[in-house]
């Protein structure tokens, strides 16, 4: 079980792909970045995904800053030993709330 604590969190984005002028295919880049952040579990909160279905988010995780991260990546985050997909990345003026 996770409570609500301080904890070192991994955030991990990959942007997209691309093709080069020679149509040969080159990867994405994975950034990953350390973060101390707050992590509890989400209750019933619930999260519209890309597909427009609505999903119940299982972790709310609080970042005490504002962050800054393109809409083409594909987000993930790392906690507790376990990966999670990033379903909303909500960005304030002095934290960040993450969903997944």
């Amino acid at each position: 079980m996770v409570n609500r604590e301080p904890h070192l969190a991994t955030l991990l984005y990959t942007m997209p792909g691309t093709y080069g002028t020679n149509r040969i295919y080159h990867e994405g880049v994975e950034t990953s970045i350390v973060y101390h952040c707050l992590v509890s579990p989400a209750g019933h909160r619930l999260i519209r995904n890309d597909d427009g279905d609505v999903i119940n988010a299982k972790w709310q995780i609080i970042i005490h800053q504002p962050l800054s991260l393109p809409k083409t990546a594909t987000k993930k985050i790392q906690f507790a030993g376990t990966e999670y997909r990033i379903l909303s990345l909500v960005t304030y003026s002095k934290h960040t709330e993450i969903y997944t």
